[in-house]
């Protein structure tokens, strides 16, 4: 009877983890959990939303926004890998990946962080770009975004992120700045909402609770061959 139940220790070992891999070689598995994401609020009436980094992209969603006077942009913050930090920081079309004399900036800002500014003049095109250069150039990534910008010519968003593509990229200081050329922030870039995780078990989570699994299936095996 003893026999039988020890018998019966691959079969539960199986249905706990899955059949071991054909070929007899060991295998190793890795614990992973996604980076949280920032929790992107439901824009309100007059209220542009704009997410900076999302799904660990090196771009914004949208690229380009069209805003009335006095409505909103709101940057919602998402790090790259967790670990690098994004920026929105104001340009010019003809220098993509340069601060602009006068320009906004957001300065680098963790994940959740949301900065907002106002359109002071819908009239007047807005292009912005992320500043970080560690360990790569994201402007020349094609990181760059507008607000009511031209939605054809040669000033338009497709020829301002093909600028940007090959712009010099000077070293930023990534300090915050609220005023604007055409739009402003009234505040410091500050966290929004809760951010939201998707997480894996880890490796010893997953391992402790199929032990505990294995182990009660086995005693129930043995206690009824007994």
């Amino acid at each position: 009877m003893k026999f039988l139940a020890l018998a019966a220790l691959p079969a539960l070992v199986a249905a706990q983890y899955g059949a071991p891999p054909s070929g007899g070689g060991a295998t190793t598995s890795s614990s992973s959990s996604s980076a949280a994401a920032a929790a992107v609020p439901t824009a309100a009436a007059g209220q542009h939303i704009v997410v900076v980094g999302e799904n660990n992209g090196v771009m914004f969603t949208p690229s380009t926004v069209t805003a009335a006077q006095n409505e909103t942009v709101t940057f919602v913050f998402n790090e790259f890998d967790g670990t690098v930090m994004h920026s929105v920081t104001q340009s010019t079309f003809a220098a993509p990946c340069t601060l602009a004399n006068g320009g906004f900036d957001s300065g680098f800002q963790p994940t959740n962080n949301q900065f907002t500014i106002t359109i002071m003049n819908a009239s007047q095109p807005i292009w912005f770009f992320c500043q970080q250069i560690n360990p790569l150039k994201h402007c020349n990534l094609g990181m760059v975004g507008g607000i009511n910008v031209p939605a054809s010519g040669t000033n338009d968003f497709a020829n301002f992120s093909l600028a940007a593509s090959t712009a010099a990229v000077p070293t930023q200081t990534g300090s915050g700045i609220l005023s604007g050329i055409g739009a402003a922030a009234t505040a410091p870039a500050a966290p929004g909402g809760s951010a939201s995780a998707s997480a894996a078990p880890s490796s010893a989570m997953r391992l402790v609770a199929g032990a505990g699994s294995l182990l009660a299936g086995l005693f129930a095996v043995v206690y009824t061959l007994a």
